[in-house]
């Protein structure tokens, strides 16, 4: 423990996670820097306070931020879904406002604001009209007494450095423009030069009213990082959108992240990152409802693009790894920030095109037909890529190995298993969570001592969607042998040989369609033994005879894979294992592949 000038700080390194406690303002608060799955997720439900839909995903024992008290309200009928969404908006936008039923100790913090602004911009027409002027005053572009032109021109900053919203007023080079905003407009005009110049995405759309041609940015007192606010319809021929967005003024007692000048800095630079990059995703298409779980996705992982030092995303991951079998498309308790994976997967695994062309396609297409668009030049679909996908985000924490597409894989959390089974002679398993479209179960299976041959897998779901299955086969060593198999379609029948050689396996059944949800599926394993040459579950002389047939006359290979007919496992099939086979039956000689 030691006394530093933000506080005291308590280092617990063990399990790698660090615990901040932090006096602000007279309020000791606690932070946790996360490497522990269970950790993280007690933090994030304590820290950030839930999102509206996020009620079951919160211990009953964790303090209620302001939204979960305006959710609670809301799930028992006593306030209306505008009311709801109203108080919603104060709580996030103008605190200070809020009624005091919904006024707690518990910090409120959330990671964007744009979903709410976008969510009471598509609904409109549920409040009336005093509702309608209350909103209008939260939302609408503040007044302020100061202005800062980022050094590229591209960005206008506005701030307060008195009354009641002021920045930090730090200026070490005392040129009069507070540290705070020049690091933001550097930050700001560091995102812009990436998304523009470098990767070619279409400039945002700016209000031009006045000659100006910069964005906005309003440095102002929010329960939020950022907040992109969708103003006014652009001019193109599709739907674009401008807008002006919103930043936090100080970052105070925000999330800890690893950036090496600091968590305050490094919250600056994902929030410049991550909000200009909802301006530059409406510049393609406004279609809120549709879009919005692809623009948080993608904008989180834009921040690891730009930013790769901070990992302030890393605080989301456990709303993805806690929740496999919950879809990609899913906008309930931040899993669309912990899904920012999927998007960092494509990009790198692929190409980091793949972001900027879906965005292209989504001028004309929902993202689900739009990502696909974007990885036909490769060769692929989301379904062909969904298998792997699932099959990688097995390898975190420390099951993380050298060769992941994620730099970060050791920090990861890991993923939760649907369930867990000693052997692997298993009769209709049926997952505890049906996964949703896009959504995957993970089922272990410790392989026991007298297991042998070659394992079966068969799966077959609701006819409603398609399923994919994968299999990871892993020794104690972890490191020596990792192999896979994966394959789609309904019914899903897998095989993979000498399971003796594993000790444990991880079978992932997976919705590679896109849409429905709580999906319900059997999954059948099972073992064939060696020198089953015609796959008839029993080994006899009639397997002699099929292998004799193959070898000699142009007959059926053996089924279902090579192995099947290796009676002697001496890695070829031929005259040798129908040799083996009749002694064995006729003469008590060994067993099939006894000798491995």
């Amino acid at each position: 423990m030691s006394l530093t000038d933000s506080g005291i700080e308590l280092d617990l390194n063990s399990a790698g996670t660090r615990f901040t406690a932090q006096t602000i303002n007279g309020k000791t608060m606690v932070r946790m820097r996360i490497r522990d799955i269970l950790l993280v997720a007690v933090i994030c439900a304590m820290f950030l306070g839930a999102p509206a839909n996020a009620s079951e995903d919160i211990s009953v024992s964790a303090p209620k931020s302001s939204l979960d008290l305006i959710q609670a309200d809301y799930q028992s009928g006593i306030i209306t879904q505008s009311e709801k969404l109203v108080n919603e908006v104060v709580a996030v936008f103008a605190p200070d406002k809020l009624a005091d039923k919904y006024r707690t100790d518990q910090m409120t913090l959330i990671k964007s604001g744009t979903e709410l602004a976008i969510e009471i911009k598509d609904n409109w027409s549920l409040f009336d009209s005093d509702q309608q002027a209350a909103l209008s005053a939260m939302l609408f572009r503040p007044s302020m007494d100061n202005q800062f032109t980022s050094p590229s021109g591209r960005f206008r900053i506005h701030y307060d450095t008195t009354g009641i919203e002021p920045v930090p007023t730090l200026d070490s080079d005392e040129d009069g423009i507070p540290d705070f905003v020049e690091r933001i407009a550097l930050y700001s005009d560091s995102a812009a030069t990436v998304y523009h110049d470098i990767l070619g995405y279409l400039p945002v759309v700016i209000d031009t009213a006045g000659g100006n041609s910069a964005y906005d940015l309003f440095l102002v007192s929010i329960a939020a990082y950022g907040a992109t606010i969708p103003e006014f319809p652009g001019d193109s021929s599709w739907n674009d959108y401008g807008a002006y967005t919103m930043i936090h003024r100080n970052f105070y007692g925000f999330l800890p992240n690893d950036d090496p000048e600091g968590d305050t800095i490094g919250a600056m630079k994902v929030t410049c990152a991550h909000e200009y990059f909802h301006a530059v995703q409406l510049a393609y298409d406004y279609d809120a409802s549709n879009n919005l779980w692809w623009m948080e996705e993608t904008a989180t992982a834009m921040e690891e693009y730009i930013f790769p030092e901070v990992n302030d995303n890393l605080n989301y991951l456990p709303y993805f790894f806690n929740y496999p079998a919950r879809s990609l498309r899913s906008t309930v308790n931040y899993h669309m920030y912990g899904a920012f994976i999927w998007p960092l997967y494509l990009t790198n695994r692929f190409d980091e095109s793949i972001v900027k062309h879906s965005w292209e396609a989504c001028r004309n297409n929902l993202p689900e037909i739009a990502i696909d668009s974007a990885l036909a030049p490769f060769g692929f679909t989301t379904a062909g890529v969904f298998n792997d996908f699932v099959s990688e985000n097995y390898f975190t924490g420390d099951r993380a190995k050298i060769t992941s597409f994620y730099s970060d894989a050791p920090d990861y959390p890991e993923i939760v298993l649907d369930q867990s089974f000693t052997g692997v002679r298993l009769d209709s398993i049926q997952p505890v969570t049906r996964p949703d479209g896009l959504g995957a179960n993970y089922i272990e299976l410790t392989v026991d001592s007298t297991d042998q041959g070659i394992i079966e897998f068969d799966l077959e779901g609701s006819d409603l969607v398609r399923w994919g299955l994968s299999a990871i086969f892993i020794t104690d060593t972890f490191d020596t042998t990792v192999e896979s198999v994966s394959g789609w379609g309904n019914p899903v029948h897998l095989y993979f040989p000498f399971v003796e050689d594993y000790d444990k396996i991880i079978v992932a059944p997976a919705v590679v369609s896109k849409y429905l949800t709580a999906n319900n599926y059997h999954l059948t394993v099972n073992l064939q033994p060696y020198g089953d040459a015609n796959f008839d579950r029993t080994v006899n002389i009639g397997d002699a005879i099929y292998i004799v047939n193959y070898v000699f006359n142009g007959g059926a290979g053996p089924k279902p894979l090579k192995e099947s007919g290796d009676a002697n496992c001496d890695g070829s099939v031929n005259i040798g294992d129908a040799v083996s086979l009749v002694n064995y039956i006729f003469n008590g000689g060994n067993a099939p592949c006894s000798n491995r």
